[in-house]
């Protein structure tokens, strides 16, 4: 499950052409957190986090 969702998130940053950094800056969290995510390193994603990344892609 946490690969589906870090996929996911690195699919949508893909298509719009956003680095990882912008996205990161964006969710207010650091780079490497977000590299980790799409890499499915992270076992638990917050809420919040989850929040912030669909409303930053809608």
């Amino acid at each position: 499950m946490k690969k589906i969702i870090g996929l996911k998130v690195k699919n949508l940053r893909e298509q719009q052409k956003i680095s990882q950094e912008d996205l990161a800056f964006n969710l207010e969290i650091s780079q490497s957190y977000l590299s980790k995510i799409e890499n499915g390193f992270i076992e638990k994603i917050d809420f919040i986090l989850i929040q912030k990344i669909i409303l930053f892609f809608k």
